[in-house]
């Protein structure tokens, strides 16, 4: 592809050296000295410690007590800037927002793994926001954490989420971990000769001596009792054919027929997938899509230019494929009488919680 399109772009480009009547300079390669890179680096943290300074003087000392809320795009200290493998750096939410978009699925998974996620770690730390930090923990997909980024960035509410386990164990050192209760205190024991106290020795209220559950075959025997007396009352007796046998007859009370009932289960949206490349969902930018769930998450993140172009009055996109490729006819129909990203969103979410 970059071949095609440079195959075009060459042949512009010359002409437009030659009407300049100029040849452009050749690639040269030039090492740079050590020395002069770690005297530039210095150089840029002096201004950047007194850019900082003056910032801060415009601010005026800070009120005792006051925590600063740290906004979309308001820059972490430098001692907090978040370095990622990629060679990348992150000072703030909005920055990585943009670097964990462009983030290639190796080095992402360098920093999010089923036992870390560095970008919770960091904006738990550096930013300060616990509830943002457990959000994103909880999610283990590029797609699903820039869907929690973006409603940050949109100014709606981030879900409380109960940190996971192994979260809390990679931020050693910090609050989070100090929060968990601490382990209950094993009982007191008197030294050999010292009297115990007894019960009614104690303050406060008595409560009543547990009664003791019933046994196993006392549990039948009350039952069988139980069911002797339905059937006894149910029961009625009828004449004996012959003076040999005599039996019953039991008649049951007529039983109403309901209807049935049809359940409605939830479903995992990632399991409705197709691993064809050629049944891909293919967008409009080159994002292609194999399953719902996928198609779920990139909903929030979709230019709304880019949705208009799949879904509109007389057409879905969308609903076409889901019907065509899964054979979702049911879904498929409910998504035609969504003409917009709200509406198609809701009626995901409530086949993936399994709601009529």
């Amino acid at each position: 592809m970059v071949d095609v399109y440079l195959e075009g772009l060459v042949p512009r480009i010359d002409k437009q050296w030659e009407r300049l009547g100029k040849k452009p300079k050749k690639f040269e390669r030039e090492l740079v000295n050590l020395d002069d890179l770690r005297a530039e680096l210095d150089k840029a943290k002096q201004e950047r410690d007194k850019y900082v300074a003056e910032q801060d003087a415009k601010k005026g000392p800070a009120v005792a007590g006051e925590k600063k809320e740290i906004g979309w795009k308001d820059d972490v200290p430098p001692n907090k800037m978040l370095n990622l493998k990629n060679g990348m750096i992150v000072i703030n939410l909005s920055s990585l927002f943009d670097e964990v978009s462009a983030m290639k699925d190796d080095d992402f998974a360098k920093h999010v793994n089923e036992t870390k996620n560095d970008f919770a770690k960091w904006v738990y730390e550096a930013v300060g926001d616990q509830k943002l930090a457990n959000a994103i923990a909880a999610e283990k997909e590029k797609l699903q954490i820039l869907a929690v980024l973006a409603k940050k960035k949109n100014n709606e509410q981030i879900p409380d989420v109960k940190a996971p386990g192994w979260f809390l164990q990679q931020l050693q050192g910090t609050s989070a971990a100090a929060a968990a209760p601490p382990p209950a205190a094993p009982p007191a024991t008197s030294a050999p000769g010292t009297p115990v106290p007894s019960a009614t020795s104690v303050p406060g209220p008595v409560s009543a001596p547990p009664q003791s559950p019933q046994t196993p075959s006392a549990v039948l025997a009350s039952t069988i009792a139980q069911e002797k007396v339905v059937l006894d009352q149910l029961s009625v007796p009828v004449a004996a054919p012959s003076q040999q046998t005599q039996s019953y007859v039991v008649t049951m009370p007529p039983v109403a027929t309901l209807p049935p009932v049809t359940a409605v289960s939830a479903r995992d949206l990632s399991q409705i997938v197709t691993q064809d490349p050629g049944k891909y969902f293919y967008l409009e930018n080159g994002a292609g899509l194999k399953s719902l769930k996928e198609l779920l998450d990139s909903l929030p993140l979709m230019d709304d230019g880019i949705f208009r172009n799949h879904v509109g009055d007389s057409y879905n996109h969308f609903a076409d494929w889901i019907a065509g490729v899964f054979n979702e006819q049911d879904l498929a129909g409910k998504l035609r009488g969504a003409h917009d990203k709200r509406s198609f969103i809701g009626v995901l979410e409530k086949t993936a919680r399994g709601e009529a």
